[in-house]
């Protein structure tokens, strides 16, 4: 069987063979918690330049993370076909693959066929503005690198962090800072990166970056897929190379106090009022954790009380034309299952606001399973079940984290994370986990 050519594919289908190369592979991880493996995702490649993201599950990571690596051409087959995610896409497919054990994966070790070493989606620095906090699409970008500072650390969702500044100037002679995390931060030689600098200007190539506003300045955040590529031998580096007003030196920038006494800062900090969550910065402050006291009002229930659920991954599952498909999954072939989602006015001396509560959290709270509950002859999805009722008018400790699907809300609303339930100061208090 040919191949197909990925700009062919079609969504649902199974019975494809595409061969291409591994552009890049990386743990797909979530920050806000503690980077918890979501799934090993990939970019692939074919001989007519077209680009397409994949995505291997977590249970089959283990398995199958070992069967490609980057730079290498395969053969791919009983893959399945989704529409590409909705945020975080690596490239402008509309569709993407997912791999598991079921599919059929070969290494071609034929040198003679013409498949791009890489595969980018370049923006230049007036464009963005247009991608600020817009996740839609990572960012791929070029630039002078100019400066360069040494490994800092920096407080992050309740933990240290390793972080590495750098600036990247662009063609309007504009600086546009970048901040590296983790593995990024770590990897980047500042050392010989000044080193080759002496000897040439250093045209970067930066991919997968997120967008975001510092201190009224637009930056470049790394995630766990970005690559970093100095002077690539390819078209767009030469033409900006060329372009050059003059070269200039990659300097070194002192660590700033503030990097140092970050986690310090971060850590009495955290602790708010509702009136002081409702006053944070909705996209600065977004993915950080803070922790509150408040008494749970009411439930509002205008949106109900559980959700159908994937039976995998707990996403909310949507049924098109009799085919059921979850937002993360694709399309599945097991039935949705009821999930706890209560939307809680939660209140203190200072406000109130309402804090999203899911699942296993809930379960803890009321000591049933959504599924037990939702299936009473009395149950109604928008009307409180009287055991759920019960924990109105009890005090809890909360973490939250604003809840980014409702940010363009006018008021800011939070996702709980933790509760902790209040207790005499005789008895001790334990996470709701």
């Amino acid at each position: 069987m040919d191949s197909t050519p990925l700009a062919e594919l079609h969504i649902g289908q199974r019975n494809y063979k595409i061969t291409c190369r591994v552009t890049k592979i990386w743990d797909a991880t979530n920050p806000t918690m503690q980077d918890q493996l979501m799934s090993v995702d990939f970019m692939l490649v074919d001989n007519q330049a077209m680009a397409i993201q994949g995505s291997i599950r977590k249970e089959d990571a283990a398995r199958m993370k070992e069967l490609i690596k980057e730079g290498q051409i395969y053969t791919f087959s009983n893959f399945i076909v989704t529409a590409a995610k909705k945020n975080f896409r690596v490239c402008h497919h509309k569709l993407m693959i997912r791999l598991g054990t079921w599919s059929i994966i070969k290494e071609i070790m034929d040198h003679q066929l013409h498949i791009p070493n890489h595969s980018f989606s370049l923006i230049d620095d007036k464009e963005l503005e247009s991608r600020l906090y817009n996740d839609m699409y990572l960012t791929d970008i070029v630039g002078h690198l100019t400066s360069v500072t040494k490994v800092s650390y920096a407080y992050v969702n309740g933990r240290n962090v390793t972080k590495k500044n750098l600036i990247i100037q662009t063609l309007s002679m504009k600086d546009i800072p970048v901040t590296l995390w983790g593995t990024n931060a770590e990897g980047f030689d500042e050392k010989n990166v000044i080193d080759l600098a002496r000897k040439e200007p250093l045209i970067a190539v930066l991919t997968t970056m997120t967008i975001r506003a510092f201190k009224g300045e637009t930056t470049l955040s790394s995630t766990s897929a970005t690559r970093i590529y100095l002077n690539l031998d390819t078209e767009d580096v030469h033409a900006f190379r060329s372009r050059l007003a003059y070269p200039l030196e990659v300097t070194t920038l002192a660590q700033s106090p503030e990097d140092k006494q970050s986690h310090v800062n971060a850590a009495i900090s955290s602790r708010k009022t509702i009136y002081e969550l409702l006053r944070l910065d909705r996209f600065a402050d977004l993915g950080k954790k803070f922790i509150c006291e408040a008494t749970i009002k009411e439930i509002d229930t205008s949106r109900g009380w559980w959700y159908n659920a994937c039976s995998k991954c707990k996403v909310g599952v949507t049924n098109y034309d009799g085919i059921l498909s979850c937002r993360k999954c694709g399309p599945i072939e097991s039935l949705p299952i009821p999930w706890y989602k209560l939307d809680a006015i939660a209140a203190d001396d200072s406000g109130e606001a309402h804090f999203f509560m899911f699942g296993k959290h809930v379960e803890k709270l009321v000591k049933v399973l959504a599924t037990q509950l939702s299936n009473l002859p009395s149950s109604n999805r928008i009307v409180v079940p009287p055991i759920i009722e019960q924990i109105c008018g009890q005090k809890y400790t909360f973490t939250v984290s604003i809840n980014e699907r409702e940010i363009t809300m006018p008021d800011l609303t939070f996702n709980i994370s933790q509760v902790i339930k209040e207790t005499p100061p005789d008895q001790h208090s334990s996470p709701l986990l």
